[in-house]
């Protein structure tokens, strides 16, 4: 933890960090008809069976992918929300899908509007409040945008 990493809650936590590790980014994309909703997670895994991964939740059906990746395949931006899996792209502006596996086939990009995050500050870093300073907590939080197009 630092107060780099705390104040921007949306960059990739994990360098330098020791196993074990853990951190994803949850994406909840619904149609402007609501017909239409899935969950796009990325994420990283460091220990005995270290990877990266992508997990797809289909919300109107409840089908579920979970897709690993070695984990040279993930980039990071340690100043920004920037990763990268593979040839997928994820940042606070879009999304950049090209999956094609036997578990689930999903391409194309979502650009994201203007977002609407949880406010950071010194006294209140975010969602977790002061515990976002108290160190060696088993998991930290953040909301990177509560809504938008």
């Amino acid at each position: 933890m630092s107060i780099r990493t705390t104040l921007t809650p949306a960059v990739y936590h994990g360098l330098n960090k020791k196993p074990p590790f853990f951190e994803g980014w949850y994406f909840k994309l619904v149609s402007a008809d609501e017909r239409h909703k899935v969950a796009i997670i990325p994420g990283v895994i460091l220990g005995q069976d270290a990877h990266a991964f992508i997990q797809i939740l289909d919300g109107v059906d409840g089908t579920t992918a979970y897709l690993k990746f070695p984990f040279q395949d993930f980039k990071a931006d340690d100043r920004r929300f920037a990763i990268g899996l593979a040839e997928n792209r994820f940042d606070n502006n879009h999304l950049q899908l090209a999956i094609n596996d036997p578990q689930c086939q999903l391409t194309g990009e979502v650009h994201l509007g203007p977002l609407n995050p949880w406010p950071v500050t010194w006294l209140s870093p975010g969602i977790m409040g002061w515990y976002a300073w108290v160190p060696r907590m088993e998991c930290y939080h953040g909301v990177l945008s509560f809504s938008h197009s």
